[in-house]
């Protein structure tokens, strides 16, 4: 959906020869040459200047931004279960960095959390299933808005349960998506509160439309 993109900043004016000469300057001290290309963000051969931003300087943190109050997102974890693979997880890559991420977005007016979620999954991944209205908890991450600030967010992340995945759906152009194991899940990730949630799912198993703990097995 519109509002749940993760927006680009405005690109600066600066060609890619600039760059290079910038990248080419000596280290200043206590900083690390390499430092100065992993802080860039270059897109389409030009530097990215969302709200006036120094191109060089290290990407926002939770602890370098003000304190601010979180915005509330909601998210789906697509899951499905075999005897052979067991629990595997889809993941959608974001528009902005190809990171892998649960297809998320926005609150939805006149829409329950879980709802909003399942909506999300059908456009950002083609996903249908059933939807669980138990969330299996929260993560936080910094989103860059339109106007290039940068805002932390909760997300609440809700499981669906995948019946069907459709060969077309609404972002099919704008992103891919895969099915992971718990820990390539896990690890894919950026977010460490969500890669927690991954793997807390590895003593879990799905059952009657719910993820609940493994059953026992006798000895």
């Amino acid at each position: 959906m519109a509002q749940d993109r993760t927006r680009r900043g405005s690109f600066g004016a600066e060609p890619l020869n600039s760059l290079r000469k910038d990248v080419a300057r000596p280290a200043s001290p206590g900083r690390k040459p390499h430092a100065i290309l992993r802080n860039a963000d270059i897109r389409r051969g030009r530097w990215s200047k969302a709200a006036g931003a120094n191109p060089l300087e290290p990407s926002p943190s939770p602890d370098t931004i003000p304190a601010m109050t979180e915005r509330i997102q909601v998210a789906a974890l697509p899951l499905r279960a075999s005897r052979k693979n067991g629990i595997q997880i889809l993941l959608v890559t974001s528009r902005d960095t190809a990171r892998w991420v649960p297809p998320k977005g926005w609150p939805m007016e006149g829409r329950a959390p879980w709802s909003a979620a399942r909506i999300e999954a059908l456009e950002e991944a083609g996903v249908i299933g059933t939807m669980s209205d138990e969330p299996l908890g929260s993560y936080t991450y910094l989103k860059r808005l339109e106007d290039g600030e940068v805002v932390p967010c909760r997300v609440s992340i809700y499981p669906l349960f995948v019946t069907r995945l459709k060969s077309a759906w609404k972002e099919r152009k704008e992103r891919n998506r895969r099915w992971f194991s718990i820990d390539q899940a896990a690890e894919a990730v950026d977010e460490p509160d969500l890669s927690r949630i991954l793997r807390g799912l590895s003593d879990r198993e799905i059952r009657k439309g719910r993820v609940v703990p493994k059953r026992a097995t006798a000895d």
